[in-house]
């Protein structure tokens, strides 16, 4: 009910005191019925602050500090986090050696955030543990993520030979913490870990997390590859819409030669897997992917991607296709790595907007020229079809010159000729195109309001309608 009320007092409060139409004439250099008005930046710019987590050796707690964040750039604030972890001056679980911690990527997927370190020495286990927990923390906090992969020189976790998943966020002591691990993984009973498996989205050109909590038996290469691919040909669990990459299950029926069983028929798959100096083989992998025709790289990626980052000491497959050989590593199967975004679309009378999801390339995820290119192309055919275009044709991509984070407020700079298509639209369509631009950026999570500018001015028009001249917040109230 609360959420209600606010969702109602918001959109009374946008269509009362937004108060004026923007007007121009044909002359673009000439628009008497609009004040424009120079920006003050100084005044708008506010401090975004992020949360880093380090070790405090008095306390054995794993504790958290205050830091204020520049960057100016949406795409910019992953790499300005962990390059503040990095480089705190707090201890971070590594001691005076910490100076040789690098940061060198991290890829967005879903809950999931792979995060990549470089370090020049060799660490022992309680370090590494220290860190990640430390690096997970901090990530999850900041980033809007549930799990994080902490891999550094390219390797995930191992404790007791076994790997120890994803990371979820972690309080408490922190000894404590990496003593029950270590009992979890060296008991000599199965254990339990969160599992990051790929899937094929829709379209089949990208892959999605979704993670699963798995027991793991054993700490053969082998078999937790087999326990994977079985993992994957069970399908998604919660999201309909993904697509195993894989079309059967098998299970391995002898370790030791690596042959395995279809367990639908109990006959033998001749399926081969075998594992040499970080490399994982797979012969006669057409079994695996017998309806695969044309682009098959998404799928070998999804089980490139599930197997290296539960299995660290995998860093390169070969799957041998009868006389053609294909090959996966970690660089070739980060590109076809996807991230679903949600953008926001009128109806056809333009009376309420619909959030809709497009998946792209994670590399683009946090670029916001995407989610104005994705707002610009309008509805796709898996949209509803009482969804429309939210702008007029004559609005283009080229009309979004320019987008600028100052603290929690994005600054978006638009073309005159964007202000000179809202010539003659009613005051409500020029409502639902200006916040279906406003909702989806501040959808991203990482602003909350924005400012809108026409050529690098403020325009402040007259008589009714949508004002421009102040941050706009998103408007709940016009979301059906």
């Amino acid at each position: 009910m609360h959420n209600r009320l606010f969702a109602l007092l918001l959109a009374v409060m946008f269509f009362t005191s937004a108060c004026t139409v923007l007007q121009e004439n044909n002359n673009i250099t000439d628009l008497p019925s609009i004040e424009m008005i120079p920006v003050d930046t100084e005044e708008e710019t506010q401090t975004a602050f992020i949360l880093l987590y380090y070790f405090d050796a008095s306390s054995g707690q794993l504790v958290s500090k205050t830091l204020p964040l520049e960057t100016g750039r949406l795409e910019e604030k992953p790499r300005a986090v962990l390059e503040a972890f990095v480089n705190c001056s707090e201890n971070i679980g590594l001691g005076r050696i910490s100076e040789k911690l690098q940061f060198t990527g991290i890829k967005i997927s879903g809950d999931v955030a792979n995060v990549y370190f470089s370090f020049a020495s060799a660490l022992s286990d309680k370090q590494t543990f220290y860190m990640s927990v430390a690096a997970a923390n901090t990530v999850i906090d900041n980033l809007g993520v549930s799990y994080a992969n902490i891999l550094i020189n390219g390797k995930a976790m191992l404790l007791s030979g076994s790997p120890c998943g994803l990371f979820e966020k972690s309080e408490g002591n922190i000894s404590n913490l990496y003593t029950a691990y270590l009992e979890k993984f060296s008991s000599g009973n199965s254990s339990t870990v969160n599992l990051a498996l790929y899937f094929l989205d829709p379209t089949r050109e990208y892959m999605l997390p979704e993670v699963r909590t798995i027991s793991l038996n054993s700490s053969s290469t082998k078999v937790l590859a087999v326990e994977v691919l079985r993992q994957l040909s069970l399908g998604a669990g919660y999201n309909v819409n993904l697509i195993s990459p894989v079309e059967r299950y098998f299970t391995l029926a002898d370790p030791d030669s690596g042959n395995t069983t279809d367990t639908l028929t109990g006959q033998d798959a001749s399926l081969e897997i075998s594992y040499e100096n970080n490399t994982l083989f797979i012969n006669n992998a057409g079994i695996l992917f017998p309806e695969v025709t044309q682009n098959i790289e998404p799928n070998l990626a999804c089980v490139f991607y599930s197997i290296a980052n539960l299995l660290p000491e995998v860093t390169l497959m070969k799957f041998s296709f009868g006389e053609v050989t294909r090959y996966m590593d970690l660089e070739r199967a980060k590109t076809c790595l996807g991230e679903e975004i949600t953008i926001y679309l009128p109806n056809e009378s333009f009376s309420a907007l619909q959030s809709v999801s497009r998946v792209v390339n994670e590399s683009y995820a946090l670029n916001w020229n995407t989610y104005m290119e994705e707002i610009t192309r309008g509805p796709i055919a898996t949209d509803p079809e009482s969804l429309v275009a939210a702008f007029p044709t004559e609005i283009g991509l080229s009309d979004f010159i320019s987008l600028d984070i100052q603290g929690s407020c994005a600054i978006l700079t638009l073309s005159a000729d964007f202000l000179n298509s809202l010539e003659g639209l009613s005051s409500e369509r020029q409502m639902i195109l200006i916040y279906s631009i406003v909702n989806t950026i501040c959808g991203m999570g990482v602003v909350n309001t924005v400012q809108i500018l026409i050529q690098g001015i403020r325009v402040k028009g007259e008589g009714e309608g949508i004002n421009l001249f102040s941050p706009l917040m998103p408007n709940l109230g016009l979301i059906s």
